[in-house]
């Protein structure tokens, strides 16, 4: 989701993006993790990296 949402907006500055260029093979299934201290983080990855062009 957030790399889509990076996708998009770095294609509406003009820039070249390749999305899902290749495939790393290090898929995580969602998942939510709650720390003790209340800090959330939420996992999730197709595998695949998006690559963007900066001349």
């Amino acid at each position: 989701m957030a790399e889509e949402f990076f996708a998009d907006w770095v294609i509406a500055q003009g820039y070249t993006v390749f999305q899902d260029w290749t495939s790393f093979y290090n898929e995580e299934d969602f998942r939510v993790d709650v720390q003790p201290d209340g800090y959330i983080c939420i996992w999730e990855n197709d595998g695949d990296a998006t690559a963007v062009y900066v001349p």
